[in-house]
C-alpha cells in the first residue's frame, strides 16, 4: 500500500511539472547578427579619376640661331588616374595626362600639345578637399609636326569633390601642369628646348 501511495505521489508531481513547462512561452532566437555595411563615401579602396579643364597656357621655343619666344593662348587639359588607398585619404595612383596651349608668336600661329605618364599622389582633407601632385616623363610637339625629345613634366592641382551617390563624387578645382623638354630637329626648324606651362580650371569625377 505505502509503495502505491509513494508511485501515485511521483506521477502526480512529473505531470504537474510537465503541465508548467508547457505553460511556459516559447522562447525566441536570437536575430540575426546585421553584416557589416560597405565602405562607402570614404577613400580607402581603389580610385578611378578623369579630369578636364580649360585655362591659360605659355609656350617657349628655344630655337637655334634664333630668339626665344613665348605665345600665349587658350589651352585644355585632359588626364586619366587610376590608383589605390595607401591608407585612409591618401591615394597612389598612375597618369595619363595631355594638355595643349595655342597662341600667336609674331605673325605665327604657335600649336603646343604635350603628352606624358606620371605617378602622383593625392590627399583628401575634410569637407572632401584634396589636393595632389605628380610628376613622370613628357614629350611634345609644336604645330602638329615638329616633335620634341623625351622631358620631364609635374601636375600640382588642388579641388573639391561633393558626393553623388555612394562612390562617386563630382567637383570643380585648379592644376598647374609644367614640361619641359629637349630640343630636336633640323635647321632651319631645329630647336634646343621646348616649354609649356598651363593653369587650368578643371571638373572632376572620381569613383573610389
Amino acid at each position: 500500500m505505502r509503495l502505491l501511495l509513494i508511485s501515485w505521489l511521483c506521477m502526480c508531481c512529473a505531470n504537474v511539472g510537465k503541465a508548467q513547462d508547457d505553460e511556459r512561452p516559447p522562447q525566441l532566437a536570437p536575430p540575426p547578427t546585421a553584416a557589416p555595411a560597405a565602405h562607402s563615401r570614404t577613400h580607402d579602396g581603389l580610385l578611378l579619376r578623369g579630369s578636364l579643364g580649360l585655362g591659360v597656357g605659355l609656350a617657349r621655343e628655344k630655337q637655334v640661331d634664333r630668339p626665344t619666344y613665348a605665345p600665349e593662348g587658350l589651352g585644355a587639359s585632359l588626364s586619366l588616374d587610376i590608383g589605390a588607398a595607401a591608407i585612409d585619404n591618401l591615394i597612389i595612383y598612375g597618369r595619363l595626362r595631355a594638355y595643349s596651349t595655342d597662341g600667336l608668336a609674331g605673325h605665327t600661329t604657335s600649336e603646343l600639345g604635350v603628352f606624358g605618364v606620371s605617378a602622383g599622389v593625392s590627399y583628401y582633407l575634410p569637407a572632401n578637399f584634396c589636393i595632389g601632385a605628380a610628376i613622370g616623363p613628357s614629350w611634345g610637339f609644336v604645330n602638329q609636326h615638329r616633335k620634341a625629345g623625351i622631358g620631364v613634366g609635374f601636375d600640382l592641382e588642388f579641388g573639391r569633390e561633393w558626393w553623388m551617390g555612394k562612390h562617386w563624387g563630382v567637383g570643380p578645382g585648379l592644376r598647374f601642369s609644367y614640361a619641359t623638354m629637349s630640343g630636336k630637329g633640323t635647321a632651319p626648324d631645329s630647336y634646343q628646348q621646348l616649354t609649356g606651362m598651363l593653369i587650368a580650371v578643371l571638373v572632376s569625377a572620381t569613383y573610389s
